[in-house]
């Protein structure tokens, strides 16, 4: 007999990583309007959602060593957060952040959930690409950082 696939809780999570991974591929290559919390919102709850996973499977090093992965990479972020681009369309800004930021945070987000679905995998695989999303997070959130100085910047000087 065919169960009913809502009963698969990986049924409600693969819609879950769906919905998060359209909204944020869409938004991340035609841009968005620009408003500070919406910077942050994502990275921020992109970094929950991994503290929760990450509460998981807790242990003293692993988690110490994600938040050191997390702060290098905000720290990494604010640095490479050049990347983001600005444009005025209709009087309003927008913003488009770096491609590359986003496709490490996409890569190790989606191999992460892959993981999570196909198979329990051995806890030495999971360590470095736990330490690897937290880094390309603290990366999103450094991003976010820098590209709320680069907009203050803008709308008080007019100048793209």
């Amino acid at each position: 007999m065919i169960s009913n696939p809502f009963e698969n809780t990986y049924f409600l999570y693969l819609v879950f990583l769906a919905l998060i991974l359209t909204l944020s591929s869409y938004r991340s290559l035609y841009g968005r309007k620009y408003r500070p919390f919406r910077v942050f919102f994502r990275p921020a709850i992109y970094l929950l959602l991994r503290l929760g996973l990450l509460s998981q499977d807790f242990t003293d090093p692993l988690f110490i060593t994600s938040l050191l992965g997390f702060l290098a990479g905000a720290l990494m972020g604010v640095k490479l957060g050049s990347g983001v681009s600005f444009y005025y369309s209709g009087g309003d800004l927008y913003y488009k952040r770096s491609v590359w930021i986003y496709l490490l945070w996409l890569v190790s987000f989606l191999l992460r959930a892959y993981l999570k679905v196909d198979s329990p995998t051995s806890f030495t695989v999971l360590t470095p690409l736990n330490k690897l999303l937290m880094f390309s997070s603290g990366l999103l959130l450094g991003e976010s950082y820098h590209l709320v100085t680069k907009a203050r910047l803008i709308r008080r000087d007019g100048v793209l």
